[in-house]
């Protein structure tokens, strides 16, 4: 009789996790339409952090200055909720004012059909346009790599 009852919980679950699943944070974050695997990793990466910090409250159930790894730990895990949460999307901000631009510049209807010559102050702006998402993507990777070297302080 314990072997069914065990059986029988273990289907419920099954069936509810299946149905309603317990990380529904994350696959809200996740687009419907296709994107690469690294766009992938970068979402779930970053909303781990988010969720971790924004709805587990660490702050009120460990003590982060017990000792010298947990102090590093919470350090890097501010840092890098407040590139998330604050320096990135002013990041994203700049590089998509430069892109509207570039774009102004370089294309002569908003349809992107036709094209007017480049001049020097779109080479210009196209520079800067790829060293800011160069920036992005460097400071993305950064970050990711910082969370991944904290996973272990992750849980509450």
């Amino acid at each position: 009789m314990v072997r069914f009852l065990r059986l029988l919980k273990n289907k419920y679950y099954s069936v509810r996790d299946w149905m309603f699943p317990r990380q529904r944070w994350l696959m809200k974050n996740i687009p419907n339409y296709w994107v690469d695997k690294d766009e992938v990793l970068r979402i779930a990466i970053f909303n781990c952090l988010v969720n971790f910090v924004e709805r587990e409250t660490p702050e009120t159930y460990t003590d982060w200055t017990s000792d010298d790894k947990h102090k590093e730990a919470w350090r890097v895990i501010q840092k890098c909720y407040h590139y998330i949460i604050k320096a990135r999307p002013e990041l994203i901000e700049t590089i998509e004012k430069t892109a509207h631009d570039w774009s102004q510049l370089c294309f002569a209807d908003s349809e992107m059909w036709i094209t007017k010559t480049q001049t020097a102050e779109s080479e210009v702006l196209f520079a800067k346009l790829h060293e800011q998402e160069t920036l992005l993507d460097n400071l993305d990777e950064k970050t990711m790599i910082d969370i991944v070297k904290v996973r272990g302080f992750l849980w509450v």
